[in-house]
């Protein structure tokens, strides 16, 4: 899939722990990942962002994932949901694995 979101719910008794490498930041890929990112916070938080309605609890994350056909320009924006409303999180995906459980996922459309 080459762009897909995921929801992900902490899961308390969850606690694995996990090896890997360090990537670059994502502005290092894309130079216009901040100003992304913050579009796709303002989105998320639109009443019609999603196709059915979701219930979102406190400390969720949602993982949008574009280019993910191309190791090189691959790029994650995250947000966790807090106060009812979704904000941009730095991605991180060991804590992401070690922590949360993934509740959905789905290609993302376009309009």
């Amino acid at each position: 899939m080459k762009h897909y979101w995921s929801w992900f719910r902490l899961d308390k008794e969850k606690n694995e722990f996990l090896i890997g490498e360090v990537i670059f930041p994502y502005e290092f890929i894309d130079p216009n990942y901040k100003d992304n990112h913050k579009r796709y916070e303002q989105r998320v938080n639109e009443n019609d962002a999603f196709d059915s309605s979701i219930d979102c609890k406190e400390g969720d994350l949602f993982l949008i994932v574009c280019n993910n056909d191309d190791f090189y320009k691959r790029v994650e924006y995250c947000f966790e949901y807090k106060k009812n409303k979704w904000r941009r999180v730095e991605s991180d995906v060991f804590e992401r694995m070690s922590k949360y459980d993934e509740v959905m996922f789905g290609k993302i459309k376009k309009k």
